[in-house]
């Protein structure tokens, strides 16, 4: 279940840079969003996150520093905004990952 490119596009900007700040290369942003949406779709284990999303250590720990940094706000308050449109007044919010 990758992500369209068309989603990537629209949640590329508000990831952090890819660079890391200690240590080794971080795995693409990319590859690790498939990873939570595959382990939030399933409702599965993060110890059962198959092998070919890498270490599901790293991939929840790379969740939960974007919990702590804001990360998941902005990116999810960018999305309800510019899903919104044009609507001044309330609007149902609501926001998805495709699977398709």
């Amino acid at each position: 279940m990758p992500s369209a490119d068309a989603q990537w596009a629209r949640i590329k900007p508000f990831l952090p840079d890819a660079s890391p700040r200690r240590g080794g290369r971080w795995r693409d942003h990319r590859h690790v969003i498939d990873a939570i949406a595959w382990r939030f779709t399933t409702g599965a284990p993060w110890a059962h996150l198959p092998a070919r999303f890498g270490s599901w250590k790293d991939v929840y720990t790379r969740l939960r520093n974007w919990a702590i940094d804001g990360t998941w706000h902005r990116l999810f308050t960018a999305l309800v905004v510019t899903g919104r449109g044009s609507c001044h007044r309330a609007c149902p919010a609501t926001c998805g990952f495709d699977s398709a």
